[in-house]
């Protein structure tokens, strides 16, 4: 496991979690708004679906997870 093998190499463990709560705390949705406009409808709909595809708890947004390891 990579937490166990970043703590034997003294390494700080500075954040684990989901894909959701990264993507939401980075901003995903502050990005949409500005794009969407620029958008053509086709467009606007698949990034919508992309989006939610990649936050959505019971898709790909609890499936993957984040590790952030620091010194």
């Amino acid at each position: 496991q990579l937490i166990t093998i970043a703590k034997s190499k003294k390494l700080k463990i500075n954040y684990f979690y989901n894909q959701r709560k990264f993507l939401l705390d980075h901003g995903i949705l502050e990005r949409l708004k500005k794009i969407l406009p620029i958008c053509n409808r086709k467009q606007g709909i698949d990034l919508n679906e992309g989006v939610e595809r990649l936050i959505d708890e019971e898709k790909m947004g609890n499936l993957f997870k984040v590790l952030i390891i620091g010194q």
